[in-house]
């Protein structure tokens, strides 16, 4: 049986097309590494630099929220006081309004300047009915969308004054938001609150030296400032201390403030100032004005900080700082300098020297008068006292034993001395006329013997 053999490959059509199907897809896979070979070796040596279009993004930032800030002059009447407002970061030029709550009342209105910034001071009606209010802003914040932030709490006590008020917070009592003043003369000692919304301002106004208390509160230093007065009870001290809260609870403390004399002595104070509701992250400078503190011309300020007993598991304690200080005491100086004047005006002004000098003259002479006048009164009561006494008890002298026949003298009594006579005043001139000398007495003539007759 003669067996068929038949070719493996069969050239068709269809098969001749595959085939150059694929040769041409391995030439085309072959050429383009061949291609990309160099290339890559070339990039593996030396990366050229990309070349194209830079593409610069803007970023846009989200501008920083506006700060207020505001000025509560606690313990002042509330029918007179002056509230300061300030907020800034607000769109330049933008509109503002200032409202008063509980009931909403327009206080103050107005355009921010070219910083985005307003001030305004405003009086409270007299009207203002006894609790708790605030002061809230309504703006256009630097990003061009409406802004409105309550700006500072306050209260109105029973006695028509301001207290400071947390949020939520009651009224508080009006003796501990005023203070008390002890320097006897009826002199209405002041205190205010700023809080301080710069962040520079804050860390001036805390100082270098800050005290930290339980880590939730800072302290700063006293600092002092002193206005001399002429007045003869003295000038006005203000002072201040700054705190600022660490922690993240909001509460209240109060602040004490006092004067001393080198002596020790309370010269004047105020007490129980409110520091109410300090926010997280908040510094608040509180500053009293203490006047007539005499005329000490150096004195030592204390301020004493009163926190609550507990702070986030932190135990807090009664902090007391204080600083020396002087003041010039103008009253004092000035009598000084009246006194000063006046001696050397009476010492050696020409006109009052002369007359003073004439003065002093005629005394002394009128002194060494009665100085000899009375030296003579005394001589002569001494005389007189003599006299009386040797007629009284006569002396009688011992005398020796003398010899038979001799007869002892008798005693001999001193004669009273003779008082020399002034000399004669000339009555027309007044003064003293020397006494004319007395002519010498001629000797007397010896008569001559006579001649006897027997002898001539």
């Amino acid at each position: 049986m003669t067996k068929i053999r038949r070719p493996f490959v069969t050239f068709d059509i269809s098969s001749m097309l595959m085939g150059a199907s694929v040769l041409l897809v391995v030439g085309l896979v072959a050429g383009l590494a061949c291609f990309a070979g160099p290339q890559a070796s070339q990039a593996a040596v030396a990366t050229p630099a990309p070349v194209g279009i830079d593409v610069i993004v803007p970023v846009i930032e989200v501008p920083p929220a506006p700060t207020v800030g505001a000025i509560i002059p606690v313990g002042a009447a509330a029918d007179a006081a002056q509230v300061e407002v300030v907020v800034s970061g607000l769109l330049p030029y933008s509109y503002f309004e200032l409202y008063l709550h509980s009931t909403p009342v327009l206080v103050a209105s107005g355009f921010a300047d070219g910083t985005g910034t307003f001030k305004v001071t405003i009086a409270l009606p007299a009207t203002l009915e006894v609790g708790t209010h605030s002061l809230e802003v309504k703006a256009t914040d630097a990003a061009g969308q409406p802004y409105t932030k309550t700006v500072s709490q306050f209260a109105v006590t029973a006695d028509r004054r301001l207290a400071g008020a947390g949020p939520g917070s009651s009224i508080i009592d009006g003796t501990v938001a005023a203070g008390g003043t002890s320097n006897g003369d009826g002199a209405d000692s002041s205190s205010t609150q700023t809080t301080q919304t710069d962040d520079a301002a804050a860390a001036a106004a805390l100082g270098p030296d800050p005290f930290s208390l339980g880590g939730v509160l800072y302290v700063g230093g006293v600092k002092v400032a002193t206005v001399p007065t002429a007045s003869p009870r003295g000038g006005t001290v203000v002072l201040e201390m700054t705190i600022k809260n660490v922690s993240h609870t909001t509460f209240d403390s109060s602040m004490d403030f006092w004067i001393t004399s080198p002596l020790s002595d309370t010269i004047v104070h105020l007490d129980q100032i409110s520091v109410a509701g300090l926010a997280s992250g908040e510094t608040r400078t509180v500053q009293a004005t203490l006047p007539h503190v005499g005329q000490w011309p150096v004195m030592v300020a204390h301020a004493t900080l009163r926190p609550p007993a507990a702070v986030e598991n932190s135990e807090l304690t009664p902090l007391t700082r204080e600083t020396i200080t002087w003041m010039w005491p103008l009253f004092g100086l000035m009598m000084l300098a009246l006194f000063v004047a006046g001696f050397m005006l009476w010492r050696y002004l020409p006109v009052m020297g002369r007359g003073g000098r004439a003065e002093r003259a005629i005394q002394r002479d009128n002194a060494e008068t009665l100085a000899d006048a009375a030296s003579i009164v005394r001589a002569e009561a001494q005389i007189v006292t003599a006299q009386v006494a040797l007629v009284t008890h006569p002396i009688v002298v011992a005398e020796a034993e003398r010899p038979s026949g001799v007869v002892s003298a008798a005693p001999v009594i001193p004669k009273k001395p003779r008082v020399p006579r002034a000399p004669k005043a000339d009555v027309e001139g007044g003064t003293v006329l020397p006494k004319k000398p007395r002519a010498p007495r001629a000797p007397k003539a010896t008569p001559a013997p006579e001649s006897s007759e027997g002898d001539a």
